[in-house]
């Protein structure tokens, strides 16, 4: 196998020197030296590993670097143009860079500089800019930073080592307004060290259908992409089993030395399953809930608030699940749905959930001739911070204030009674690989420490004490989005509303012991390039995907409902028949909204539903 390398570089650079973050600046200053979570001034490894990537284009076309074919895609990644596939990623991992000694001025000053009329060699009107200044003219700061790869013996690192030293050579300055001089890179070292691995799973003895995974990640995350416009990009707060799983595909790739990191992870990957055979061969099977955030502190995992559940006017909430016709609260007023609630913080903490702080860091893409901004290419992408948000309360203390987050995951297995013998050594491969340092995750490759525990995850809200049936009820409140129609062939059917779809499939996946009475459910649309890589039909058309915190109240007709129900809660709901019909292919390979992604979770009888019944 392969293994896992740190280049520890150290750089000199000579003041002046600013790299903004791209954050609101200070009252007063229009650029502000970028910072992390902390405070500590940083230089954002993206910015690096941009400088970088130019560096690198410039000493190909000179041939000064080791004979590698398409060096800048294989170090660094590559953009698909076409849209239908993800971009590919690159062998380096950059880390941020963080000030180890430097000649900081005594007192935060500030530069101005002001932008010259072309005609006139005047000043601009309304163009001065006032820059913050830690690094007095002529000093020298001095910044370590990390870069980690895969490479399959010392001889391989080294070559590497050498192709990033010279790129780092090769760049003159870091930074803002580098072509007055400021950022000027005066000297930079690189050490290459064996990378050492943490544990992620203490024993090797763990042999359990469940497991539960915990994520505590050391950097800004990014997950997703919410798009509010075409310059804006909001990460989830919510990490998805199929990105988790992607995840580990690509890390397995990695680690075995596949000829693409995007290469599937089934028998036919010969590097992979050479070395781990049980895995490749049941790796589709192994089923990644989504991670929600928790509380620093919380061994429960957090749920969904149903949809069936309102405020009154004075904002406290009930629930209408078995409310018949409720219309007006308590007092007399009307109820208020979760689609105009202006304030969820008070019931999220409630249900489990972490309040999480979002970083916007603002970027423009670099012209490549000029290295200048690019007109009209600026962009933000909003972050989340693996801190809550700190607490307001006077009396608490400084450990409460600050607290990371916890992401809680569920895993589990194929059933051990069908796969017999193999389950032992499917465990045996996936704790060699959970221990062989998988820690990155993301669109950015945020970095993570991962604890593997055997067992069940409890959740934040109990169940009713009678289980999944109550008076011959079940109200199942989904956790994850899923995917219960299609709308491309429901389209057509002008005569059946939502309630009849939605019917259809409780009856076909209870097997008929139970039928829809009531639901509270919002829809919403799904495209991109999951359409273009899976849609069967000749026309784009989106998925129409039922939202987490839908509602179904279910009544059973039968005895056998309680073990169909009982089944469906451990392993989610399965797509409609009529879209895994494709019996040569497996469900994930038509469809990405599958249990084994995460998708369609539920909670059955959630105790709330009756504590909080609203009397009509």
């Amino acid at each position: 196998m392969n293994k896992q390398y740190e280049l520890i570089l150290k750089l000199s650079i000579k003041g002046p020197f600013i790299t903004s973050s791209g954050a609101d600046a200070a009252r007063g200053l229009n650029l502000i030296f970028s910072r992390d979570i902390h405070g500590r001034l940083v230089i954002n490894g993206s910015h690096v590993k941009g400088k970088f990537r130019e560096a690198i284009r410039d000493l190909k076309q000179l041939k000064l670097l080791s004979n590698v074919d398409d060096i800048e895609n294989v170090y660094l990644g590559k953009v698909n143009a076409d849209g239908v596939y993800l971009p590919e990623r690159g062998k380096l991992h950059f880390h941020d860079f963080f000030l180890d000694e430097a000649c900081l001025s005594d007192q935060k000053n500030k530069l101005t500089r002001v932008k010259i009329e072309t005609k006139t060699g005047t000043a601009k009107e309304n163009s001065l800019l006032n820059i913050e200044d830690w690094f007095k003219t002529g000093s020298i700061s001095k910044w370590t930073g990390k870069i980690t790869f895969f490479a399959n013996n010392e001889k391989e690192a080294e070559a590497i080592r050498q192709d990033i030293i010279m790129g780092f050579k090769w760049i003159t300055n870091f930074g803002a307004i580098k072509g007055n001089g400021y950022g000027r890179l005066e000297k930079v070292t690189a050490k290459l060290n064996p990378l050492k691995l943490r544990k992620s799973v203490q024993s090797k003895t763990v042999r359990n259908e469940e497991l539960a995974l915990r994520f505590e990640f050391k950097n800004d995350l990014f997950i997703g992409g919410i798009a509010r416009g075409t310059t804006f990009k909001e990460s989830q707060k919510v990490i998805p089993g199929a990105v988790i799983k992607g995840s580990l595909a690509r890390f397995l790739n990695e680690l075995c030395g596949a000829e693409k990191l995007t290469d599937h992870i089934n028998p036919e990957n010969e590097k992979v399953h050479k070395k781990f055979p049980m895995l490749t061969r049941y790796f589709s099977q192994i089923q990644f809930s989504h991670a929600f955030p928790s509380h620093g502190k919380a061994k429960e995992r957090p749920v969904v608030i149903p949809f069936s559940t309102v405020k009154d006017t004075d904002g406290k909430p009930w629930d209408i699940a078995l409310t018949e016709n409720a219309i007006l609260a308590p007092n007399g007023k009307a109820l208020e749905f979760q689609i105009d609630w202006k304030d969820f913080s008070k019931l999220n903490k409630l249900f489990g959930w972490a309040e999480c702080q979002t970083i916007n860091k603002t970027r423009t893409a670099i012209e490549k001739h000029t290295r200048t901004a690019h007109e009209e290419m600026l962009y933000t992408f909003q972050y989340i911070s693996p801190y809550q948000m700190p607490s307001s309360s006077k009396n608490s203390k400084r450990s409460d204030r600050i607290q990371k987050i916890r992401w809680l995951a569920k895993m589990r297995l194929p059933d051990i009674n069908k796969i017999g013998k193999e389950f032992d050594h499917l465990c045996d491969e996936l704790y060699t690989a959970f221990n062989s340092g998988w820690r990155y995750l993301g669109k950015r490759d945020a970095r993570f420490n991962l604890d593997v525990y055997p067992g069940e995850v409890e959740n934040q809200m109990p169940k009713h004490t009678k289980g999944n049936l109550v008076d011959n009820l079940a109200i199942i409140a989904l956790q994850t989005d899923a995917f219960l129609f299609d709308g491309y062939r429901l389209a057509p059917e002008n005569n059946i509303d939502l309630h009849e779809v939605y019917k259809r499939y409780w009856d076909g996946v209870t097997e008929n012991s139970c039928e829809m009475i009531k639901y509270f459910a919002r829809q919403k649309m799904s495209g991109g390039y999951l359409i273009k890589r899976f849609n069967p039909y000749p026309s784009y058309y989106p998925y129409i995907l039922t939202e987490a915190g839908s509602v179904f109240i279910l009544r059973a007709k039968i005895d056998k409902a309680q073990n169909v129900l009982q089944s469906l809660e451990m392993k989610g709901l399965p797509l409609p028949k009529d879209i895994t019909s494709d019996k040569n292919k497996e469900p994930w390979q038509v469809c990405p909204f599958v249990p084994e992604n995460g998708f369609g979770e539920i909670c059955i009888n959630l105790a709330w539903h009756w504590n909080k019944k609203l009397s009509a």
